[in-house]
């Protein structure tokens, strides 16, 4: 997933090792772009439109098995529902997308021309809960979301089906004109179990609710998700409307895949005879019609009849349909979550009986915050609000001129900013912002640990902002430089220095993290087999040091200075840099954090000037 320094763009340019930065007098620099001078345009999708100008949310991945019988990464599609969320008559759009946030599209339109702006978040985020529940970490992601009126009092309910196949139910507490749906304080006491043995067994679930069995009670549809000849499954509901309750021993086979994959289904009564039918999208772009005939029995499969055509256009990647008249003529339309993260529309020019399309047509918004872009500083990473749904929370660079906040600018032109955007919500009750604290040894506070810095994947690289920023409080913005690491030198003392201000800022720290490692000169070969087959194991070295300390941001310019030196205390060898002889000498990683708590909704922190200098 990309995720921006302002939002979702992960940059990974910090992760590598970049030339110094030398001024023309003074002492070396070893931060370049301390004064956010360079910087690129990223997009910022809070108020769900893209910089084009369309609906949008943010693109994301989820491991499947292909084809080929490999498992890779492939691109999912936002997933979309359509209805009256306000009561005005008017069919809306709910999203959900890759970094599983909610949104909202309001139709502010008429019966017959429907029109959407921007959209409104729903302060519901699922994407960071239990982060040290492995149960839950591991396979909560990829949500697919469904809508339905389970209290029957015109307040629809939100259900969630996620990668590993649990789902869950978001309870409307608002009514039929102001919608409202909560963030719970602990994401298993929304859990609807479909299992009575506990074990999962679907995956890649998207759900969707219809009375298949006509007693009065919604049951539960599942499209499944990663396999060859996948299938729609029907769990008929053993408690009551408002309570809904699933099994697997009473589950059915609604329809079969036959071979095709990541199946996501919509309820229509396709062909107007009165009994439900559904569309179904699949991971090639396709969306399949599968027909009743009459009302649904135990045991009876709804058989593949034909598939949807749209005029002459065609889609590629995984696509997710869902229906609603947008025109007012008494025919259902079709709109898709697409793997762009956008969403298209075909209108019905056909009848109840026999339904026509035209060409899918992505739909159109209001881009609200210039042209919905922000600034990505070069060689910097940055996290505040991605992963952790801290809404509307963005990073970016601004001036003078753009920002009267920060006049006088220290130096130069530009500085870095974390702040949040107003929140365009005015039907959705707005909760500024989720402020559900992860816990555990992870969960980073006030100050640092050497653990938070480092990749866990061996390579001994640092983490970049947004990784780090997962287990952190959600208003928490975290800013990571990796230092030129072939220029640092152990024993040598530094003055780290950097200009800050802010409004709002409960906390803020800096840490600075130095770590080593080397190829000791024992290394042990041990063949086994004729063949001359041979392991072998490294001596390997390593030592890390972590220099951090806390710091207040007032509503003016202030200088944070700070003096240290790096001396590693397990091997003398880590403190003689000259030894240096490619793998077989010191290795070197260097890390500057920087990081502030901000007040809910309205704070705001910024940066400049910073400097890494040898005394």
């Amino acid at each position: 997933m990309k995720t921006p320094l302002a939002l979702f763009a992960l940059s990974l340019s910090g992760l590598l090792p970049v030339a110094a930065q030398t001024p023309a007098k003074g002492p070396t620099n070893h931060i370049t772009n301390g004064g956010f001078e360079r910087f690129s345009r990223v997009e910022n999708f809070w108020d769900g439109v893209n910089s084009q100008g369309f609906l949008a949310g943010a693109t994301g991945t989820a491991y499947a098995i292909t084809e080929r019988g490999t498992v890779d990464s492939l691109p999912m599609p936002i997933s979309v529902r359509a209805a009256d969320l306000n009561g005005d008559g008017l069919t809306d759009i709910m999203t959900c997308d890759g970094m599983e946030y909610l949104r909202v599209y309001f139709n502010s339109g008429t019966p017959t021309e429907p029109k959407f702006t921007n959209s409104e978040m729903v302060p519901v985020y699922y994407g960071r809960f239990n982060w040290n529940d492995h149960a839950i970490r591991t396979i909560s992601h990829n949500y697919k979301i469904a809508l339905h009126d389970l209290n029957k009092n015109g307040a629809l309910d939100l259900i969630m089906g996620n990668y590993g196949g649990q789902v869950f139910i978001v309870r409307n507490s608002g009514n039929s004109s102001q919608p409202e749906w909560r963030q719970p304080r602990n994401i298993k006491e929304t859990l609807v179990p479909t299992t009575k043995k506990g074990n999962l067994w679907a995956n890649l679930v998207a759900p969707e609710m219809h009375d298949f069995d006509r007693d009065g009670k919604p049951d539960l549809l599942l499209g499944e998700g990663s396999y060859s000849a996948n299938t729609i499954h029907l769990l008929l509901n053993e408690g009551s409307a408002a309570l809904p309750k699933f099994s697997e021993e009473n589950r059915y086979y609604l329809a079969y895949g036959d071979g095709r994959e990541q199946l996501i289904p919509a309820v229509v009564d396709y062909n107007g005879d009165g009994y439900p039918d559904l569309i179904v999208g699949d991971r090639t772009g396709k969306i399949n019609v599968y027909l009743s005939n009459g009302p649904w029995q135990k045991g009876v499969e709804l058989k593949h009849a034909s598939e949807v055509t749209f005029g002459t256009s065609r889609m590629s990647g995984a696509v997710a349909p869902a229906v609603g008249d947008f025109n007012g003529d008494g025919l259902f339309d079709i709109i898709v979550g697409r793997t762009n993260g956008r969403i298209a529309i075909a209108f019905n020019t056909g009848t109840k009986e026999q339904p026509k399309f035209d060409r899918l047509t992505d739909i159109k918004g209001t881009d609200v915050w210039d042209q919905n872009t922000t600034r990505n500083p070069s060689d910097w990473t940055a996290d505040f609000g991605s992963r952790k749904g801290n809404l509307y929370g963005y990073t970016t660079v601004v001036t003078a001129e753009e920002d009267k906040e920060i006049e006088p600018v220290p130096e130069g032109k530009h500085a870095f900013k974390a702040a949040y955007f107003p929140a365009l919500n005015k039907i959705i009750r707005y909760t500024t912002p989720l402020l559900i604290p992860p816990t555990g040894e992870g969960y980073i506070s006030g100050r640092a640990k050497a653990n938070n810095f480092l990749s866990p994947f061996g390579d001994w690289n640092p983490f970049p902002a947004v990784q780090a920023g997962i287990n952190t409080d959600a208003n928490m913005v975290i800013v990571r430089k990796v230092i030129d690491n072939s220029k640092l030198r152990p024993g040598v003392n530094y003055t780290l220095r950097f200009k800050h201000r802010g409004r709002g800022v409960r906390t803020a720290a800096w840490a600075f993290y130095y770590g080593g490692y080397a190829e000791g000169k024992e290394a042990v070969v041990t063949r086994k087999g004729d063949r001359g087959a041979a392991s072998v194991k490294r001596d390997l070295i390593r030592d890390y040091i972590t220099n951090t300390g806390e710091f207040s941001s007032g509503g003016k310019w202030g200088t944070l200075s700070r003096n240290f030196n790096f001396k590693f205390e397990k091997r003398k060898e880590l403190n003689e840099p000259e030894k240096f002889q490619g793998i077989r000498g010191p290795v070197y990683r260097a890390l500057l954090e920087i990081r502030a708590t901000l007040a809910p909704g309205d704070g705001a922190f910024y940066l400049d000037e910073v400097e890494l200098v040898e005394q």
